[in-house]
């Protein structure tokens, strides 16, 4: 979520991805403006202002709390609504999304759900950009701890040890 900035290209593509972390929740998205989306210059994108954006509003006991795609912050919904002054476009309900018949396509699961060998290329390529990176220090420790989850180093070995065979 933090690797890339969010643009007009990978927002619809982050708050998917969100989404795949809080089906115990309840939540839905929503799409709208904001003040920031609104007023921010967007310049480097060719345009003065984005005029979308979309969130998570996902109920956290007795709260809901929104999880804001180009803030990349999660604030409580009355804050969130008094600062930004949403315009909402469109609200898409959990059920919605659960059900949809693209939530376990085969592309979900091949990138997210078991294509390990792919990390093999893209960490040690996200750890080589950290030191210039805008949010190194929320990423390092995530980057460590996601090593650790899924075993890196076992990955890497297996990887290596697989391409020698075929190798053979």
């Amino acid at each position: 979520m933090f690797y890339e900035p969010t643009t007009f290209n990978n927002i619809a593509n982050k708050v998917e991805l969100l989404t795949h972390t809080m089906e115990d929740k309840e939540y839905q998205i929503v799409h709208g403006n904001t003040d920031s989306t609104r007023n921010i210059p967007f310049f480097m994108y060719g345009v003065e202002h984005l005029d979308f954006n979309s969130w998570l509003e996902v109920k956290e006991g007795q709260k809901v709390w929104i999880y804001d795609l180009f803030s990349m912050l999660k604030i409580e919904r009355e804050t969130y609504y008094k600062l930004e002054h949403p315009e909402i476009k469109q609200i898409i309900s959990k059920s919605t999304i659960m059900n949809h018949p693209g939530r376990e396509r085969d592309d979900f699961k091949t990138y997210h759900n078991g294509f390990d060998y792919m990390l093999i290329g893209i960490i040690p390529e996200m750890e080589k950009n950290m030191p210039n990176h805008p949010f190194a220090d929320i990423l390092i420790p995530e980057i460590t701890r996601f090593k650790k989850e899924i075993d890196f180093e076992k990955l890497v070995l297996d990887f290596s040890t697989e391409t020698k065979r075929n190798l053979k």
